[in-house]
C-alpha cells in the first residue's frame, strides 16, 4: 500500500491494517507499505509509530528501507 498509513489517525489505519491482516490466506503473510518514515529530512510517523502500530494491528514488523525518494518501504509479517 502507497500513501495509506499517513493519511489517518492511529485507529483508522489500525482498522485498515486489521482488515488486512483479515484478508491474509490461513492468517500468515507480509504486508508492504510505502510511506514516509520521519527522520532529519522527512515528515510523517517514525519507526517507533510503525512498530507499535503494525503490532497492535496483528503484525510484527521486520525491516525499514530508506529510500532516496521520501518514501521509505515498510515491511511486517503477520503473527
Amino acid at each position: 500500500m502507497k500513501h495509506v498509513i499517513q493519511d489517518w489517525d492511529d485507529e483508522g489505519a489500525m482498522a485498515i491494517l486489521r482488515n488486512v491482516r483479515a484478508a491474509m490466506h490461513g492468517g500468515r503473510g507480509r504486508v508492504i507499505l510505502l510511506e514516509p518514515v520521519a527522520g532529519p529530512r522527512t515528515h510523517g510517523r517514525s519507526e517507533s509509530d510503525f512498530r507499535s502500530l503494525l503490532s497492535r494491528a496483528g503484525f510484527e514488523l521486520t525491516r525499514i528501507v530508506r529510500t532516496k525518494s521520501p518514501l521509505s518501504i515498510v515491511e511486517a509479517e503477520a503473527r
